[in-house]
């Protein structure tokens, strides 16, 4: 799932916003957290190739050198609810469990978008 700012200000609609020069990702550490790492990038790379978008993009985007991506430093799942609220990123990969805790916990701060 994405997490994007509640009224989603980027309007991101779904993966191929990702691309978009505008918006900022957030998504784990990939030397620290690297099990949900690997997870979101198997993801993002796996819609990307249904969606006949360019799979080599997506897969620069989350790549550590990536100046639009945002990686996280220690824990992930306090880590990415901040980062939206400050506006340091636009937009977060997160299991889809965790999309809807932060928007439980934070329904006035975050939305959910489904990531196709």
């Amino acid at each position: 799932m994405l997490l994007v700012k509640k009224g989603n200000p980027k309007a991101i609609q779904g993966i191929a916003d990702l691309l978009r020069e505008d918006v900022r990702l957030t998504i784990s550490n990939l030397d620290t957290e690297t099990a949900s790492y690997n997870i979101y990038k198997q993801a993002l790379l796996e819609v990307a190739a249904e969606k006949e978008l360019d799979v080599t993009t997506f897969s620069n985007l989350i790549d550590k050198d990536s100046t639009q991506t945002i990686f996280g430093e220690t824990i992930p799942h306090r880590e990415v609810p901040q980062a939206i609220f400050e506006n340091s990123a636009d937009v977060a990969i997160v299991y889809y469990h965790l999309a809807l805790r932060y928007s439980r916990i934070f329904p006035d701060d975050v939305e959910i978008v489904n990531i196709e």
